[in-house]
């Protein structure tokens, strides 16, 4: 497989309300930082590195988070960045940016992936990648699977898989949202996986299926993207978009045939809510950003903005946010964010 031909597509649009207050409209989930000063997405990035030239990484989002992206990315180039004019689901802008790369490389094989999603074990993601760009060859889409250890995560998209222990890519029987105990036990222990939200694919390929599975979301994208290079920046054709997943409403729905999935053999961090978050920062007892002085506490965050010091003692399990004009203090967990509609400017 030839480097050049290689991209990977971050998709970075929603704002993650579950991460708030640390996530906001101005800082988006993916421009947290985590580990080493560095931002989510930019974490998710440096774990493809190692095979994908820098002018080839792009990020699909939505006007809004244009100029954070410039401000808190650093190693993406601005033609990179593309735009949706206006949300609407992840099926439109894998088009769109899917579109763009080909239009730039007719030969292109991407790499899709949300930006919350990261890989403890590199090195097996990268085994993963390297054997999934090749079942790309046999005309397929291929995903990226976790094999489950226990019940903990039945919330998350299921792949069952007919078992194929001659290949590395499993042949895919059947996708279950959310299954119940029963479901997960009999099926997903023996031979399913998590959905790791990683996609394979070549741009040719997914433009086959897009013409002969949504032709109407697929011809409203590419009269959007003929407008925008004649230097027409909003195409009514977007406002009409229905807004589709690219999981659910489409990849869920191919034959079966044209479907693979492949295990990586990796910790895997989807990081949608503030218990994950903090599993993923630098800390020692406490993960904290500015003056902060620590008596007997611990699993805490705190975040300061103005000089003057904060002072923990004998407390556990808390945050406390500075953000400009408000400061939060609550629990460390889910709770804290059903505080948000009770706050200005959020």
């Amino acid at each position: 497989m030839n480097k050049k031909n290689i991209y990977l597509l971050v998709i970075a649009g929603g704002p993650g309300t579950r991460l708030w207050p640390f996530s906001t409209s101005d800082r988006p989930k993916f421009l947290l930082d985590i580990e080493e000063g560095k931002t989510i997405i930019e974490k998710n990035i440096e774990a493809y590195e190692s095979f994908i030239n820098k002018e080839n990484v792009y990020i699909s989002t939505t006007k809004g988070f244009i100029q954070s992206i410039k401000k808190y990315v650093k190693r993406i180039n601005e033609w990179n960045i593309v735009e949706e004019p206006v949300s609407k689901g992840s099926l439109s802008g894998a088009i769109l940016s899917t579109q763009r790369i080909y239009e730039h490389d007719p030969d292109a094989k991407i790499i899709y992936t949300c930006s919350d999603i990261l890989f403890k074990d590199v090195d097996s993601l990268r085994k993963s990648i390297k054997n999934a760009l090749h079942e790309t060859e046999k005309q397929r889409f291929v995903m990226l699977g976790i094999e489950p250890e226990d019940k903990g995560l039945q919330d998350y998209g299921y792949i069952k898989a007919k078992v194929n222990k001659k290949n590395t890519a499993y042949n895919v029987d059947k996708f279950i949202e959310k299954p119940t105990e029963t479901e997960f036990t009999q099926f997903f222990l023996k031979d399913g996986f998590y959905q790791a939200g990683v996609l394979i694919y070549s741009a040719a390929f997914f433009f086959d299926l897009m013409k002969r599975h949504v032709p109407s979301v697929w011809k409203q994208v590419k009269s959007f993207r003929e407008d925008e290079k004649k230097g027409i920046k909003v195409g009514r054709a977007y406002d009409n978009i229905k807004a589709m997943n690219v999981n659910y409403d489409f990849i869920e729905n191919l034959p079966s045939e044209m479907l693979s999935v492949i295990c990586v053999d990796s910790r895997w961090y989807k990081i949608r809510n503030i218990e994950t978050y903090y599993e993923l920062l630098d800390k020692d007892e406490n993960h904290v950003v500015g003056k902060v002085m620590n008596f007997k506490s611990k699993h805490c965050i705190v975040r300061r903005k103005t000089k003057k010091p904060v002072y923990l003692y004998n407390i556990e399990d808390i945050i406390f946010v500075e953000n400009d004009g408000y400061i939060i203090i609550g629990k460390l967990d889910n709770s804290t964010c059903e505080l948000r509609d009770q706050v200005p400017n959020p």
